[in-house]
């Protein structure tokens, strides 16, 4: 009867300690994603100058006179273009944008939109001497 209680009280404990792993690893990844408020959000430019910082949090449709007369989408928790002067369109066939590092360019009409974090402003990538 020793036997079977050893075996029920390792497989308790072994349990034990799955959950228990798998309840830290979960309490690390909703931390670090949702709760640490790293929201992505876009940057509109144009000739290299910053017309509009969004987040993509706030759906609805922004133009800007800066901009060509484009108007950008947000929804979903990203970016479009919906409406463009230029004549080849390429910057509405780029579709929605949501991560950060993507980007959509609008050559005729000097503009890009860039997806950040807010992270994104104090690392550095490369340093070149």
């Amino acid at each position: 009867m020793n036997i079977n209680e050893d075996r029920k009280l390792v497989r308790v404990r072994d349990i034990v300690l799955i959950v228990a792993i798998l309840a830290a690893a979960a309490a690390v990844y909703l931390g670090t994603g949702i709760f640490s408020g790293d929201k992505p959000y876009a940057v509109i430019s144009c000739g290299g100058n910053t017309v509009a910082e969004i987040s993509l949090d706030r759906s609805g449709d922004y133009s800007f006179a800066e901009t060509g007369g484009m108007v950008f989408t947000v929804g979903n928790g990203g970016i479009f273009v919906s409406e463009s002067g230029c004549p080849d369109k390429i910057c509405m066939r780029t579709g929605s944008i949501s991560r950060a590092g993507e980007a959509i360019i609008c050559v005729p009409n000097r503009t890009a939109v860039t997806i950040k974090n807010a992270s994104d402003e104090n690392d550095l990538d490369v340093v070149l001497r």
